[in-house]
């Protein structure tokens, strides 16, 4: 893109009334010809902010009196010579030299201060230092540490390619003109991906949709048959591989993998019996085959785990697909699987930042069993009511032998994963009020479920106040249809430890409705403000079948 042609990008991205929110670029340089085309690549891909540069020659003054709001987002471009007194090429003055000791506590303050911003991009660029103010035998070290703390601050690292030299002295733009489209998109493209990752608060996404032939695998299975698609000797069969590999370790952290394909079933699920290297078949949730819109079959699919189209990727070699899916799904994220290299790296880094994890628990590794186990569940529970016979559904409820574990005094963290799920779960929950804690005097009390086949983990979580009123009760839409709620519900009951609930009918909490409605013969359907109901006098009929209660 010629400079001319980004400038106009720009002009008409600036002129867009409906943008309100801004990315504040910090540098120490002089950023216009980078805005410019940082903001033609905004209008292009209809991003809902503008690119503003702060004034040349005030990085630290701009980063000392930034404060963070929501309308904002700070992009930081960092160069060799802002981390201490270490003058840059465009000084010209004989000046001391520096300490190399006094250099690596400044470059530590420096970034301790911009590390005290939560919500960041930083990018540092690894341009040459200049060579007058330090000992030759520490420019080497000096290079080396400030790559090693801009890893450690989860920085962007950019070589010296883009460096002009001649640019920076006359008008303090150390970047070469014929370098600032590519890196211009670079720097957009992933400031977007963590604007959208921070909007969704950190939130992992749940589930990943992929495609089989020529993605999963290389080559088309009808075509080309188990033992080429199976091949390390077929053209592109190692990134194939390590794109396996790399969903195999989000499957063994929970995160859900579901293949959708065209292929026939029977040649899909011979293909994973017989064995796909790099990528055990019981590592797949569910596999999806149909010749109709993949869009339909993602959407049945989401619908039967009770997850949001937000909470999903789909990954497709196929753009006709991947835009199909996109018109009829706009929440869900869509990847291109390339095997061009330098993309098929991006893909891997895209799909580690929205799937990555700082902290993994039982339960998180536990997810993918759980919702297997839930599907199966389900599509079971489904055959025995289209051929309904009460006995057989009896008996397989009882086959499942659940245990319902009843915590009046849960640990410390499973109370902050409690919290977590009366703030997340909106189907089963009585009135939808979140909470940042627990008020004193007032009781949590937790259940967890296990069966035959899976340690479903936290389930219920229910908050009881002083006057013995529930002002939290939410259950996991991953158990719905076990009768676990009436069980539990009447534990509290027969032990006095609650005589009234908290309700509010919200657009999300039909599920909880239809509970108190068909079990207390209540119903809040008609309360949109919050009302306290009294469970007096009120009998619970328990299921026919069998819960195991443990407390």
């Amino acid at each position: 893109m010629k400079f001319i042609t980004a400038l106009k990008h720009a002009n008409q991205h600036s002129r867009d009334e409906s943008i309100s929110k801004s990315v504040v670029l910090f540098s120490s340089v002089n950023n216009h010809n980078i805005s410019v085309y940082l903001n033609a690549y905004a209008n292009i891909s209809k991003a809902k902010y503008i690119y503003r540069s702060i004034e040349f020659g005030t990085l630290r003054q701009s980063l000392n009196s930034y404060l963070e709001d929501e309308n904002t987002f700070p992009l930081i471009l960092l160069f060799p010579w802002d981390f201490s007194t270490l003058s840059s090429w465009r000084q010209n003055s004989s000046v001391n030299y520096l300490s190399y000791d006094q250099f690596l506590i400044d470059t530590d303050n420096f970034f301790l201060s911009i590390g005290s911003i939560e919500k960041v991009a930083i990018h540092y660029f690894d341009f040459p230092l200049p060579f007058h103010q330090l000992d030759t035998d520490k420019i080497d070290s000096v290079k080396s540490y400030l790559i090693s703390s801009s890893n450690k601050f989860n920085c962007n690292i950019h070589g010296n390619e883009s460096f002009s030299f001649s640019s920076f002295i006359k008008i303090g733009n150390p970047f070469k003109q014929s370098s600032l489209e590519n890196l211009s998109k670079a720097i957009h493209f992933d400031l977007d991906k963590k604007i959208y990752f921070y909007k969704r608060e950190g939130k992992r996404f749940k589930v990943i949709f992929t495609d089989l032939d020529n993605t999963f695998w290389p080559g088309i299975l009808a075509d080309d048959g188990l033992e080429s698609i199976n091949s390390l000797d077929v053209e592109h069969s190692q990134l194939h591989l390590h794109y396996r590999l790399f969903l195999r370790r989000l499957a063994l952290e929970g995160i859900l993998i579901i293949a959708i394909s065209r292929n026939d079933m029977s040649y899909i699920e011979e293909s994973f019996k017989r064995g796909i290297y790099g990528f055990e078949s019981n590592l797949i949730t569910s596999i999806l085959c149909s010749y109709g819109s993949k869009s339909k079959m993602i959407l049945n699919c989401l619908s039967k785990l009770n997850l949001n189209s937000s909470d999903a990727v789909f990954i497709d070699d196929n753009d006709i697909e991947i835009n199909e899916v996109k018109e009829a799904i706009p929440d869900i994220k869509t990847f291109s699987f390339s095997t061009d290299e330098s993309l098929f790296i991006s893909l891997l880094t895209n799909l580690h930042l929205l799937f990555g994890s700082k902290l993994l628990t039982e339960e998180d590794r536990n997810r993918r069993v759980a919702y297997a186990s839930m599907l199966d569940f389900k599509e079971n529970l489904n055959t025995l009511e289209i051929n309904y016979d009460q006995n057989k559904l009896t008996n397989y409820l009882n086959s499942l032998n659940m245990t319902l574990k009843i915590s009046l005094n849960p640990a410390e963290t499973e109370k902050e994963r409690a919290i977590q799920l009366i703030n997340k779960t909106s189907q089963f929950n009585a009135n939808g009020i979140n909470i940042e804690n627990l008020e004193q005097n007032s009781n949590l009390i937790t259940a967890t479920l296990t069966d035959s086949s899976v340690k479903h983990g936290l389930v219920i979580a229910c908050v009881i106040s002083q006057e013995k009123k529930i002002t939290s009760f939410v259950m996991s839409c991953r158990v719905f249809q076990r009768g676990i709620e009436k069980y539990f519900l009447n534990f509290i009951k027969k032990n006095n430890l609650a005589h009234e609930i908290l309700v509010k009918s919200t657009n999300k909490n039909i599920p909880f409705n239809q509970f108190i409605s068909k079990t207390l013969d209540l119903s809040i359907a008609t309360y949109d403000q919050v009302t306290t109901l009294s469970l007096a006098n009120k009998l619970i009929k328990l299921p026919v079948h069998k819960i195991n209660i443990e407390y």
